[in-house]
């Protein structure tokens, strides 16, 4: 029973990833992008992501 769960558990991961994912490309389609948010990701890479002001 206990791999039983931990497949389950993996799997629910990987649908929260696909969602996340999803809500990003919603977020690119719109056209009003003001701020140029700069997200630091583990300290040597730097991601500039457009955020939407209609989020």
């Amino acid at each position: 029973m206990k791999g039983k769960s931990s497949k389950m558990k993996k799997k629910k991961e990987e649908e929260e990833e696909k969602r996340n994912r999803k809500d990003t490309r919603k977020r690119r389609k719109c056209r009003d992008y003001s701020i140029l948010r700069v997200v630091e990701f583990e300290e040597r890479f730097f991601l500039r992501e457009r955020v939407c002001v209609c989020v």
